[in-house]
């Protein structure tokens, strides 16, 4: 296998590739994964339609770096009141 191709664990077929990010040292990095299988008759096939739906909204990249910045905003506020500096 290709180092830039990944096949689905339960049935070999082969997988698109897809990009997630990750917060490391305070800037995001794009990280190339497995995607989803889409053999119909593979059990590690995708959900159901609907089920993501059904389990409420999904965060995306930006709702996950806001609240990422409130936190770490929250955290210098804590800093500060412990050290007294303002």
């Amino acid at each position: 296998m290709d180092s830039g191709e990944y096949a689905c664990p339960v049935c070999g077929q082969p997988v698109d590739t897809v990009v997630r990010r990750h917060k490391t040292l305070g800037a995001w990095v794009p990280a190339w994964v497995p995607g989803p299988c889409r053999n119909p008759r593979c059990t590690a096939g995708p959900e159901e339609p609907g089920a993501a739906r059904a389990a409420g909204p999904r965060e995306t990249d930006r709702d996950t770096q806001d609240r990422e910045n409130r936190q770490d905003r929250q955290q210098h506020r804590d800093r500060q009141k412990i050290t007294g500096h303002h």
